[in-house]
């Protein structure tokens, strides 16, 4: 009797006054505690997604959650207009193949009244990044490769017009960027070129009429006679001069490259045979002397 009294009271030890064991309460309080740090959290995220995107978009990046990343950047760029927050999104998208928000991202920089002065600025941080990198081997080849950011921006804009279906669109944008080359080549103009991805065998050609062709002629061949005026006076040059000559060699080797590409078509340039693009493509290489 007396051994059933102290089991009893043993069991009234262990029990809490609400009349849970005292496992039982810790489980409680451990849940609650739970449920309110995830409350928190839920709460602390939605402040920096409605007050910060930017940071969010950085962080998801972090995470390699790209997707929301695009999301949070353009809710920057909603809240914001700013031309960077527009770059940051146009880069993700690119990043993303997300043609949608590409093509209507991009029309709305190159409407933006500055966008030729913030191009220059984003090349000069380029070329400061790589200079600063330390990587000495091929900074000058990765400069050179990001001094055109205006015809990259626009042809990536092209891509996303042909993968939406807006293939005429498309041309137009091409042809009317093309006209946009200076009459009087010089070492310091960036060639505007957005037929990239538009001069494939496998897309319709019949915009390379004989106009078009004929103006493509006539560009290539002052762009090409001032890199062969260039190139004999090199030594002479300025150290800015001499980067801008190879942006120009670097620019004309794509051209010719994509064109030497039409040669199984029944594309001609009249005044301009494959035969010539190919021993031009070869001085550019460095592996023929005119």
């Amino acid at each position: 009797m007396e051994n059933k009294e102290n089991s009893v009271q043993t069991q009234n030890d262990k029990a809490l006054n609400n009349g849970r064991s005292i496992e039982k309460q810790i489980g409680v309080v451990f849940l609650k505690t739970l449920g309110v740090l995830i409350a928190l959290i839920i709460a602390v995220v939605l402040f920096i997604s409605l007050c910060f995107p930017r940071t969010m978009s950085n962080f998801t990046s972090w995470l390699g959650m790209e997707k929301t990343s695009l999301y949070f950047a353009k809710v920057q760029y909603e809240r914001d207009d700013d031309i960077n927050s527009l770059y940051t999104v146009i880069n993700k998208a690119i990043a993303l193949n997300a043609y949608d928000d590409l093509e209507k991202y991009s029309a709305e920089l190159f409407e933006k009244p500055n966008y030729y002065d913030f191009i220059a600025f984003i090349e000069a941080e380029n070329m400061n990044a790589i200079a600063q990198s330390g990587n000495t081997d091929n900074a000058i080849t990765l400069m050179i490769s990001l001094a055109n950011e205006d015809m990259y921006l626009k042809n990536r804009y092209v891509l996303s017009l042909i993968e939406n279906g807006k293939v005429q669109e498309a041309i137009a944008f091409a042809q009317q960027d093309f006209a946009l080359n200076d009459s009087d080549i010089t070492l310091n103009s960036r060639l505007h070129w957005a037929y990239t991805y538009l001069i494939a065998p496998s897309n319709d050609l019949s915009f390379l009429d004989a106009s078009t062709c004929r103006d493509i002629v006539e560009f290539t061949n002052s762009a090409y006679e001032l890199y062969i005026e260039c190139d004999a006076n090199y030594q002479n040059m300025q150290t800015a001069e001499q980067f801008n000559f190879f942006v120009l060699q670097n620019t004309l080797k794509r051209i010719y490259n994509e064109l030497i590409s039409l040669k199984d078509t029944a594309i001609a340039f009249d005044g301009l045979s494959y035969d010539e693009i190919e021993a031009r493509i070869k001085v550019l290489n460095g592996e023929a002397k005119l």
